[in-house]
């Protein structure tokens, strides 16, 4: 039998403006990663999964 899926909480106060704020920086693209960042972080994905790959 499933567990039932319980209702998220709402957010208020500071926790609410926080979120907001941070959605709003998102959308105007503010949190960026950078080129370099990004084949770094890929070519270390791409090493593990080919690591994983083999042991199995």
């Amino acid at each position: 039998m499933a567990t039932p899926i319980k209702n998220t909480p709402l957010l208020s106060g500071k926790d609410a403006r926080k979120f907001f704020q941070r959605a709003e920086e998102s959308e105007k693209g503010l949190h960026k990663v950078s080129d370099s960042e990004y084949e770094k972080s890929k070519s270390i994905y791409e090493k593990v999964m080919e690591k994983n790959k083999r042991k199995i």
